[in-house]
């Protein structure tokens, strides 16, 4: 079975942020198929909380519904979490990432993709244009996961492996 890790933005509608543009059922048709087997880094709990929060204090979405939501996660059976901690090779490739991005959580979501998954499914596609045209970056990805595709947005189109969009 293929691993998939999902960003973060994809656990948004879970705990009751709706994603621009985005078509929620295509995404919910994919969870629920078997081809995947869904990994999420845990890194993306603590980013589902906070924007939760900085979203609860001006609108009317609850803390509860976040926390809600959170729980669903943490105990879905089709979720696998992973620990950012639970491969040094994360942490480091994270370093590295983060040298060419600005957002740390961002940069160890990829490299806990990029360690532990097949596919990773992203809205941000500025990250993965940066890491592109980055030689030193791209040769020490490869160096763990050579075959690692990318799916963006509304997973409507086909993946990418990241050699393919070298080019």
């Amino acid at each position: 079975m293929k691993k998939l890790l999902l960003d973060t933005t994809y656990l948004l509608p879970l705990v009751g942020i709706a994603i621009e543009g985005a078509n929620t059922k295509l995404v919910q048709e994919l969870l629920s198929a078997q081809e995947f087997s869904i990994l999420l880094s845990e890194i993306s709990l603590f980013e589902l909380a906070a924007k939760g929060a900085k979203i609860a204090l001006n609108t009317t979405l609850t803390y509860q519904e976040v926390l809600r939501g959170i729980d669903t996660i943490r105990h879905e059976k089709r979720f696998k979490l992973i620990g950012w901690t639970s491969n040094p090779a994360i942490l480091e490739l994270s370093y590295k990432i983060r040298t060419v991005h600005s957002d740390f959580i961002d940069s160890l979501i990829l490299a806990t993709a990029i360690c532990t998954a097949d596919t990773f499914a992203t809205y941000d596609k500025d990250l993965i244009t940066k890491i592109m045209k980055e030689k030193k970056i791209i040769t020490e990805i490869e160096k763990v996961n050579l075959n690692l595709r990318v799916w963006f947005n509304n997973l409507e189109k086909k993946s990418l492996q990241l050699k393919e969009m070298k080019k």
